[in-house]
This record gives C-alpha cells, sequence and structure tokens, in this order.
C-alpha cells in the first residue's frame, strides 16, 4: 500500500518527452488541501499556459470562486491501481477474471467502489478503480479479490479526495471531436 498527503486530487496527462509516447500516461497532483499552488518543475516559477485551441478543446471558464466552492465539498476516497503479474495468461486465466469482475460488480453494488474501469490496452495495468472506504479498508478488500489471491494481479492503494456525486459521463455525451461533455444545468 503506498499512502500520499496533502493531495486534493490527481490528474492525468500525455507523457511527452518521449519517455511515454507509446500513449501511456503519467499522474500528477493538481492542488494540496492548504489551497496553496503546487510548485512546477518550471525554473523560473511561472504556471504554464494549455494550448487548447491547439487541440481543438474548448473548455467553460473555471473562476477561483468556482474553484474554492467545489474544493470546500471535497472528500476523501480510495484510488486502486491494480496491476497485471506475469501469472496473468488468457485464456487460462478467465474464470478467475469472470469472477474478479462479479466481485467488482457486487462491490460497485454496495456502494464501495463505485467506479471500476478496466484498463484496455496491453500495458501493466489490469484496472483502476475509486473506494468509498479509507485505504487500509480498501486493502483488506481487494486482499480478497479472486485476481489478486490467484496472483494473477497485484495492487496500490492511494488516498484521493474528490466532490460527492462526480460521475463518468456516457460516452453519447462527448462528441466526435473528443470535447468534454457539457456540464450539467444547476
Amino acid at each position: 500500500m503506498v499512502v500520499g498527503v496533502g493531495m486534493v486530487g490527481v490528474a492525468l496527462s500525455a507523457a511527452t518527452d518521449g519517455s511515454g509516447g507509446d500513449g501511456s500516461y503519467a499522474c500528477g497532483s493538481l492542488a494540496r488541501l492548504s489551497g496553496s499552488p503546487m510548485s512546477t518543475p518550471n525554473a523560473t516559477n511561472e504556471v504554464p499556459v494549455p494550448d487548447d485551441t491547439s487541440i481543438d478543446l474548448k473548455l467553460p471558464t473555471i473562476t477561483d470562486e468556482f474553484m474554492k466552492q467545489r474544493l470546500s465539498l471535497s472528500q476523501s476516497y480510495t484510488l486502486l491501481l491494480l496491476k497485471k503479474t506475469p501469472k496473468l495468461k488468457r485464456p487460462e486465466v478467465d474464470p478467475i477474471i469472470w469472477e474478479h469482475g462479479r466481485r467488482n460488480m457486487a462491490l460497485q453494488q454496495a456502494g464501495l467502489m463505485p467506479i471500476v474501469c478496466p484498463v484496455k490496452d496491453e500495458s501493466e495495468w489490469a484496472g483502476i478503480g475509486i473506494l468509498t472506504v479509507p485505504p487500509e479498508r480498501a486493502a483488506e478488500i481487494i486482499t480478497e479479490d479472486p485476481g489478486v489471491k490467484a496472483g494473477i494481479f497485484t495492487f496500490e492503494v492511494h488516498p484521493v479526495a474528490s466532490v460527492p456525486g462526480a460521475t463518468l459521463p456516457s460516452a453519447s455525451r462527448a462528441n466526435a471531436q473528443g470535447q468534454a461533455p457539457s456540464p450539467p444545468d444547476g
């Protein structure tokens, strides 16, 4: 189990330095709980400005007040990172993966792991999940996973935070240009 402190959330960004040009992603923090901005690797400590127009991305304007209000609603969750092991040989382990999926669905239905995302590429990662329990309890729960018990998966858990009610939109809400779905009214 890996535990970090002072994190409000995580963001995924495409690796562009050549080491991850295979479509892999790097994870970085958004802000500290204190509200102080994180220092950047830039030697001048200038905040890099994204050029979203160059990638044809239209995002809404987010004010400081909106950010402060959303961050004040933040609650603690646990991020699960599920990793494949060399023992994962398909189709031999398919019955184990089926039961792993059944247990994930049960955890989801019970409200313990509302977000379950299998990784669909050929990387070392098998999936991610968000659990509603502290990291120590999440580790106990995931240790009983059929795939973990069979040795075809290993895992890490990390404390994270998010705003309750944050959900995954249906794929139909995003348009063909890869735009973010429109925010809900209200």
